[in-house]
């Protein structure tokens, strides 16, 4: 049963209640359960959040190709292709 449906109950629990019965009611209760069906929402909305972005974050990790982590001789691919100017790349002769 979703929150709206509880509302739903209970507001109709209180129509059906006599005027000299609604004068004892305290409002501050509904308006209390109200902030916490709220609260409740924003909660499970701050999970979602945050379960989104994790898995961003885990994609993302693990998109990234691993390199090496020691030192080596060798030259890296990247750096050690042709020129990568963008002069080069445009042929702009001097």
């Amino acid at each position: 049963m979703s929150d709206y449906d509880q509302i739903d109950q209970g507001l109709k629990g209180l129509s059906r209640l006599t005027a000299s019965s609604q004068a004892s009611i305290s409002f501050d209760a509904v308006w209390e359960r109200a902030g916490q069906l709220q609260a409740k929402h924003e909660a499970r909305q701050r999970s979602a959040m945050f379960a989104a972005l994790f898995v961003v974050g885990l994609g993302a990790g693990m998109g990234v190709p691993q390199t090496a982590a020691f030192a080596s001789d060798a030259p890296s691919i990247t750096l050690s292709g042709g020129d990568l100017t963008p002069s080069a790349l445009l042929h702009v002769t001097r």
